[in-house]
Formats: structure tokens, C-alpha cells, sequence
């Protein structure tokens, strides 16, 4: 049982149980079918020219929005440091690359697995590298072309019998 103590605290309370009710409702599951050639593709962030903050990872494509990186290692020093999508990992391209989180790369210590998502207005089309990127000094701490996933195929085996 719940007991209000004033009618203010009345409005208040049904005030914050609406706009968590309407918060929910608004918040939809992204769905993510598993269509993109990148879909499995597995590769580990190399460093490009050297591995700064000690940043390192396995990088798998798991659908066409989500990817995993595991064995993270980043020391978390860097003052603006995300992972960051672009065309390629030429310094021109990771200058004209993008966030593909808007949260600063966590502090990892090599056994760290993330599991993280492409942001609603990107696709595996708009991404041909993933990498670690400081906004503020241009640096890239390392990086992963993506390429096709591995693929698998079948093979069916025809038995005809003559007699």
C-alpha cells in the first residue's frame, strides 16, 4: 500500500510513473536480421603505425547492427577516445570517419568483452574499418578493415540406384 502524504506529492509521483510509462513504450527494440556480407567476419585491431594506450581487441560482426569486441585492452587515458567507423584506414579516411558510440571507449585489461551497437543512422555499408580515434589530438590507436564473413555452404549428395 501506498500512502501520499500531500496532493503535491500526489501529482509528483503520478507525474514521474507517466513520463516513465511513456519513456518505456517510446524505447523499441532495434531488430537485426543477419544479411550483411560482414556477418561472422572476425579480425583484431592492429596498430597503425603504433599501438598507443595499449589499446587491443578482437573485433566479430554478429548481425547487421551489432559487433563484439573481445580480449578489449585500452588503457582509458586518452582525453576523447571512441571507436570510430570510416572508409578505410588511411589517416584521410579516419579523419573523415565517425563516433559509432557516443560514450568514451571504456578502460579494458584484456580479458573485457563488449558487445555494442551501430548507431540507428549507420549501416555495415557506411563502415568499411573500425577503429580506436582521439577527436581531440587525430590519433588513431589502432584499427580493423572489415572484410565478408566466412561463409557456409552445402553440400547435397545425390544416391541413384539402377537395377
Amino acid at each position: 500500500m501506498v500512502a501520499f502524504i500531500s496532493s503535491n506529492s500526489v501529482t509528483a509521483t503520478m507525474s514521474t510513473v507517466g513520463l516513465a510509462l511513456m519513456l518505456a513504450h517510446s524505447v523499441q527494440a532495434r531488430t537485426c536480421g543477419k544479411t550483411h556480407s560482414y556477418v561472422g567476419f572476425r579480425g583484431r585491431f592492429e596498430g597503425l603505425p603504433s599501438r598507443q594506450h595499449r589499446f587491443d581487441g578482437i573485433v566479430t560482426i554478429l548481425d547487421d547492427c551489432h559487433y563484439r569486441v573481445e580480449q578489449y585492452d585500452y588503457d582509458a587515458t586518452a582525453p576523447a577516445a571512441y571507436f570510430w567507423g570510416s572508409k578505410s584506414l588511411s589517416f584521410r579516411d579516419l579523419k573523415g570517419g565517425f563516433r559509432l558510440q557516443e560514450t568514451l571507449l571504456p578502460a579494458g585489461n584484456g580479458r573485457r568483452t563488449l558487445t555494442l551497437e551501430l548507431p540507428s543512422d549507420v549501416s555495415w555499408d557506411d563502415v568499411k574499418a573500425i577503429s580506436g580515434w582521439c577527436e581531440r589530438f587525430n590519433a588513431v590507436f589502432g584499427g580493423v578493415a572489415l572484410a565478408a564473413g566466412p561463409t557456409t555452404t552445402t553440400t547435397t549428395t545425390t544416391t541413384t540406384t539402377t537395377t
